[in-house]
């Protein structure tokens, strides 16, 4: 059934495809097949119906792999992007936030993942006119990436730019 559904969503059959991937999922219980529901959902801006599937496969992420895993991560971001789709800054803010401290904690502060995280972050706090805090989280990954890298280095001048 999930290669039918695969072949109905290549054919822009979403309805179809959706109905057979919901399937899949209830019959096996699979995170396969909430992951490609997941997908579809998005390509076709679904976000109610994409942010109910995103918190499925989060739950099974922590429960399966981990709070801290890789993919649960990826997970909490995807679930924050529906969220900005959705215009809900402090929903939005709250998974992002998730996403810095396990960031932090996992690859540690000066990694290039975390600082993207730092930067989305940066970015919620414009959209929420919260000015201030993201003034402090730039002065921060300036710093970060004034001691990683020579001061006058490119990337460290573009963060604050």
């Amino acid at each position: 059934m999930a290669n039918l559904a695969s072949t109905y969503r290549s054919q822009g059959r979403w309805d179809a495809a959706e109905e057979l991937h919901r399937r899949v999922l209830e019959n096996q219980g699979r995170w396969g097949g909430a992951e490609q529901l997941q997908v579809q959902v998005l390509k076709i801006s679904r976000w109610d119906a994409a942010e109910e599937l995103q918190i499925l496969v989060l739950e099974m992420h922590k429960t399966k792999l981990g709070a801290d895993h890789s993919s649960t991560i990826i997970s909490i971001a995807y679930l924050a992007n529906t969220y900005k789709k959705q215009g809900r800054w402090n929903d939005v803010e709250e998974q992002q936030v998730q996403v810095l401290e396990i960031s932090k904690k996992k690859l540690g502060v000066d990694h290039p993942d975390t600082l993207s995280s730092m930067a989305n972050l940066v970015n919620t706090y414009k959209k929420q006119g919260r000015w201030n805090d993201a003034e402090k989280l730039i002065l921060e990954m300036l710093e970060i990436r004034k001691k990683k890298l020579d001061v006058d280095h490119l990337q460290a001048i573009n963060s604050v730019a």
